[in-house]
């Protein structure tokens, strides 16, 4: 690697350290954020994995995760998912990823709407409203070398509550490793902007700093991912894929201010994909992701 080269991505590590730190001094607690869209996770692997994709971002999937993996594309790919989550909630999504030249680009909408009831200040009663939230992602991934690249994607996000509606935009920057012996390393910022505000109260995204590895170990992928941000002052994520050529089975642990496991499988079928994960939380329920991927 030339002088130059090293200056450069010396420059952009300093860059992203900038940004983290200047975000993150004040942590405001889990669910202290507004625009929580952009913690719901949608891909069935990724999910199953302990959503520990950044240092991976090794398929579409990564407009969402770590856009600078998206130069990793070999073609073209698309992917429906459906989430059955907690109190009778559904959200689905779409996501589209293409290479084109030595970049890629992703594209991903995500969505989910449930009904509620209005009350009265003593609990009457009122009427039934929808609750609507959504988030359209574009991102793009460009090679800085043979083994790093650099990425950024725009999230816009819209809620609808009772009669009342309300949008933001924030930013994701990505960098992107490749090691040797199949090994590599992203670093993230995810959702860098302004809040959403809602009856003249305004919430913070949920900003969050991400280092990330990704190990292939033959027939074994292993993925990990520490974290700080707005929300937690750190947490960790991990995840195993084992391939079993017509079956991968998946395992995850994620840990953010709490434990949660998550376990599923994929099965690959020529240009297709179908991608399953079940995930307990606790007390609040059950979720189930199911992932259908094509690529040509």
């Amino acid at each position: 690697m030339n002088k130059k080269r090293i200056i450069k991505n010396i420059i952009i590590t300093a860059c992203f350290i900038a940004v983290a730190v200047s975000f993150s001094n004040a942590v405001d607690g889990f669910g202290s954020t507004g625009a929580q869209i952009l913690n719901l996770n949608s891909s069935a692997r990724v999910t199953a994995m302990g959503n520990a994709n950044a240092g991976l971002a090794d398929d579409l999937n990564a407009v969402i995760y770590n856009p600078a993996g998206l130069v990793q594309l070999y073609g073209t790919e698309l992917q429906f998912s459906h989430l059955m989550y907690f109190m009778d909630l559904n959200m689905n999504s779409v996501t589209f990823g293409q290479r084109i030249g030595k970049a890629g680009v992703g594209f991903k909408w995500k969505g989910f709407s449930t009904e509620d009831t209005a009350r009265s200040d003593i609990g009457v009663e009122i009427e039934d409203f929808d609750v609507k939230f959504s988030q359209l992602t574009f991102g793009l991934g460009i090679p800085l070398s043979d083994r790093y690249s650099f990425g950024a994607s725009i999230n816009s996000v819209s809620e609808k509550l009772y009669d009342e509606s309300a949008g933001a935009v924030g930013f994701d920057l990505g960098w992107y490793i490749k090691g040797y012996r199949g090994d590599s390393f992203g670093i993230v910022v995810r959702n860098i902007g302004a809040g959403i505000e809602h009856m003249e109260v305004e919430d913070k995204l949920p900003l969050k700093f991400v280092l990330a590895g990704g190990h292939n170990m033959d027939k074994f992928l292993f993925a990990w991912e520490a974290f700080a941000g707005r929300e937690t002052d750190f947490g960790w994520n991990c995840g195993l894929e084992a391939d079993m050529s017509a079956l991968k089975l998946r395992a995850g642990y994620i840990y953010k201010n709490k434990v949660d496991i998550t376990v599923g499988f994929g099965i690959p079928y020529k240009n297709w994909t179908l991608d399953y994960t079940f995930s307990p939380h606790q007390d609040l329920g059950l979720a189930h992701r199911v992932s259908l991927g094509y690529y040509f």
